[in-house]
């Protein structure tokens, strides 16, 4: 299977963030996270959607108004404890494979390392020399042969937690798949800075050496049918 890379560029908010919003103050918990990326991929069969390269833009671009850190990057003279919310953007890119959604989730149902294939492509440029100044939000939407796509979403850990990316990328669905106009769009809150303000963590974690455990790693795949998730809304509502 080959990936190719058709371009990359930078999705900007809908609109200018005002600039009283201009400087997002970390909390505690985000000061002491790790400096990692984390990544998930979606994979969609194809719905006919010709239309469907503009829309996920234009839902991404409505969805970065109202989550303005994304498009962010982290401010070096503050010690990373903030986030510079100048629209700078975020990194999206548009590939294509030659391989099939179905052929390729054969594969995968023997090897789930397949799926690292569709990770964003400029995250192999980021590492901890320039994690700080790297985009936070990275984005590849790949094309499979037969119409279908994979989403790959990576963020920043210090400025999303698991959560919010969970929660990020299930707006920015509803957005895309409804059209939500921009002035409905508010999931968040950005107050946690305020809750749980930073500190000075100098000598506050003691460094000891962790012992390195030889251990395998087991890895179970999940699935949850079609029928199941029916039944399952039937009785939530």
């Amino acid at each position: 299977m080959e990936i190719k890379i058709l371009c990359t560029k930078l999705i900007k908010p809908f609109l200018p963030t005002p600039h009283h919003l201009q400087r997002y103050k970390f909390s505690f918990c985000d000061q002491i996270s790790e400096k990692e990326h984390v990544s998930m991929v979606f994979f969609f069969h194809n719905y006919n959607n010709f239309d469907m390269d503009e829309r996920l833009e234009q839902s991404l671009s409505k969805i970065l108004t109202h989550v303005y850190p994304a498009a962010g990057r982290y401010d070096d003279k503050d010690e990373y404890c903030s986030i510079l919310c100048l629209d700078q953007g975020v990194s999206y890119t548009k590939a294509k494979t030659n391989d099939t959604l179905d052929n390729f989730l054969n594969k995968a149902r023997n090897d789930f390392g397949h799926a690292a294939l569709f990770s964003p492509h400029v995250n192999k440029n980021i590492d901890e020399t320039n994690f700080m100044v790297s985009p936070i939000v990275t984005i590849q939407v790949t094309k499979f042969e037969c119409g279908g796509l994979a989403i790959s979403i990576s963020i920043s850990h210090p400025a999303m937690d698991g959560f919010s990316v969970f929660q990020f990328t299930s707006e920015w669905a509803k957005v895309c798949r409804i059209g939500t106009p921009i002035d409905k769009i508010n999931f968040f809150r950005f107050n946690m800075g305020d809750i749980f303000p930073t500190r000075d963590i100098t000598g506050l974690f003691k460094s000891t050496p962790i012992p390195v455990i030889q251990q395998d790693i087991v890895v179970k795949r999940i699935v949850i049918r079609e029928a199941v998730m029916s039944r399952l809304r039937k009785k939530m509502h």
